[in-house]
């Protein structure tokens, strides 16, 4: 529990650093590749959620998941591959390579659909290559690019408004 409480506060301090980096990667250019980052504790409707992201016009095979649980799973949840805060070491790294590749990934969008600051969120959202990163107000606003004021479970809402952003930004 101590151990914890201190590993928090230094993956605090690390994460810190790099949400106060400013974002220079901004794209203009057409949305071809999106990363759905989401909590899977509090999200009540998945199959709602990956059915709707269709409104945003891309391939299935060009929208990429990546869910967090509290405690750690070897299984997919709904198809969507699973972390928890044990994939992230005392100093901010990730250990699993499936969490990495996520990370690494240049997606045009990342959509941070979680809406309460959980550090293992923040860590994977704050590390993330993507170009823009879209999300709710209730999380730490330099999380996001686009910050869409809707409750969570208005999947559709979030997505239709997150749609309409995009085409303003990308034409």
């Amino acid at each position: 529990m101590i151990l914890d409480s201190f590993r928090e506060k230094f993956i605090d301090k690390i994460l810190n650093k790099k949400l106060n980096q400013p974002n220079n990667r901004f794209s203009y250019n057409k949305i071809q590749r999106i990363g759905c980052l989401v909590d899977l504790e509090s999200l009540e409707n998945i199959e709602a959620l990956k059915n709707t992201v269709s409104i945003l016009g891309l391939p299935k095979a060009e929208v990429r998941w990546l869910g967090y649980t509290k405690e750690p799973s070897t299984n997919e949840i709904d198809a969507i591959k699973t972390y928890s805060k044990k994939d992230i070491n005392a100093f901010g790294k990730i250990k699993s390579d499936h969490v990495q590749e996520f990370i690494n990934t240049e997606f045009d969008v990342l959509i941070n659909y979680f809406s309460k600051d959980k550090f293992p969120l923040l860590v994977v959202s704050g590390s993330s290559n993507a170009l823009m990163k879209a999300g709710f107000p209730e999380v730490d606003q330099r999380c996001n690019d686009i910050i869409i004021n809707c409750e969570p479970k208005k999947t559709d809402v979030f997505l239709k408004e997150l749609k309409t952003y995009l085409q303003v930004i990308t034409k």
